[in-house]
C-alpha cells in the first residue's frame, strides 16, 4: 500500500460511518492510532492479522483483556471494510482475544427490593424530589430489566401507554401494560412494566406537581 493510501482509505470509512450515522467518537480515535501503527512500521503488502493482532496488545495494561479485545474488534471492523477495497488484506477472527469473564451478577430478592425502596423514600431531603427520585429509578431497574445509564437518560417523552391503535405496542404488549422506549446506540428497544407493578403504586404524577418549580425539569416519566 503507498504511503498515504490508508489514511485516505481511513477517512472514506469514518465518512461513510458517519453518513449512516454510526457513533464515532472512540473508535475515531482508534482507528486513527491503528493507522499511526500500521504507517509506522512500513511493512510491504497489505495489512496482516498479525499487525492488528500487535497493535491491539500494544496497549498499556490498565487497558486489560477487555480493553484489548475491544481494541481488535475496532479494527477488525475497519479491516473488514478494507479487504473488499485491497485484495490480499487480512481479517483477524473475531474470537482471537479473550474478553474478561464478568462477575456473576447478584440478584436482589423481592423482600430486599421492598426493603431497598422503603429506604430510598427516607432519603433526606425528605420534603424534596430526592427520595421519590431514587424511588422510581431504583423501581424502574427492578421492574423493567432497564440498565442504570437508560434510566437515569428517560425524558418524559419516552413513556407513553399503548392502545388498540398503536399497532407498533400492542405487538410488543398488551394495551394495558406501560412501555418505556430507550435508545441503545441507534436501535430503539421497549421496556415493558405490567401496570400495578410495585413502582406504580408508590410514586405517581401527583408528587411530582407538588413541586411546580422544579418539575419542568424533571426527566423522569410522570
Amino acid at each position: 500500500m503507498k504511503p498515504g493510501e490508508l489514511a485516505v482509505r481511513l477517512e472514506s470509512y469514518l465518512a461513510l460511518q458517519q453518513a449512516l450515522d454510526f457513533p464515532l467518537k472512540a473508535r475515531e480515535r482508534l482507528l486513527r492510532s491503528f493507522v499511526s501503527f500500521v504507517e509506522v512500521r512500513n511493512e510491504p503488502g497489505p495489512i496482516t492479522a498479525q499487525t492488528a493482532l500487535d497493535w491491539a496488545c500494544a496497549a498499556s495494561d490498565r487497558c486489560g483483556a477487555t480493553g484489548r479485545a475491544g481494541r481488535l474488534s475496532v479494527a477488525r471492523q475497519f479491516l473488514l471494510h478494507l479487504s473488499a477495497l485491497v485484495p490480499g488484506t487480512e481479517v483477524p477472527g473475531a474470537g482471537l482475544l479473550a474478553r474478561a469473564r464478568r462477575p456473576k451478577p447478584f440478584l436482589f430478592s423481592s423482600v430486599e427490593i421492598q426493603t431497598l425502596l422503603m429506604e430510598a423514600g427516607k432519603l433526606e431531603p425528605i420534603d424534596s424530589l430526592r427520595p421519590h427520585t431514587m424511588q422510581i429509578i431504583l423501581g424502574l431497574l427492578a421492574s423493567t430489566g432497564l440498565r442504570a445509564g437508560e434510566a437515569v437518560r428517560l425524558q418524559v417523552m419516552s413513556y407513553w401507554m399503548p392502545t388498540h391503535r398503536d399497532c407498533s405496542c400492542v405487538k410488543l404488549s398488551s394495551a394495558n401494560h406501560d412501555l418505556f422506549r430507550c435508545t441503545i446506540l441507534l436501535r430503539h428497544r421497549c421496556a415493558n412494566m405490567p401496570s400495578g407493578d410495585v413502582i406504580c403504586t408508590m410514586t405517581d404524577s401527583r408528587t411530582f406537581s407538588s413541586y411546580p418549580s422544579r418539575a419542568g425539569n424533571c426527566t423522569l416519566p410522570r
